[in-house]
């Protein structure tokens, strides 16, 4: 059987079973991770993967997982953003009959 050694803040070095691990793969690849929880103190423990770490781990038996962070991430935005009014007035907005009449008209 296949045993990995990782580091846990609390215990030191352990040994886990590949499928106590969770590999996340995502398309963004600084967003990738691994994490498990620690066999001696039941905390978890979640590190950033990169490249190097996910063929490891994954070559020791690990199935990944693939994610995907939401291209609304990635997007870049001008203006300010939104504070607390902004959400009050969209809300106000919302609650009215003719909402879409009203949203359409002023950003047209």
């Amino acid at each position: 059987m296949t045993w990995i050694e990782v580091n846990c803040p609390e215990c030191g070095a352990v040994e886990c079973k590949p499928a106590d691990f969770e590999l996340a793969v995502c398309n963004v690849p600084s967003a990738s991770y691994y994490a498990l929880t620690c066999p001696l103190c039941h905390k978890r423990i979640q590190k950033a993967a990169d490249e190097r770490a996910i063929e490891l781990l994954i070559a020791e038996g690990v199935t990944p997982q693939r994610w995907e962070l939401p291209a609304e991430l990635l997007e870049t935005h001008d203006g300010p953003p939104l504070n607390l009014d902004d959400l009050l007035d969209l809300h106000m907005l919302l609650e009215a009959p003719n909402w879409f009449e009203v949203f359409s008209s002023t950003h047209a």
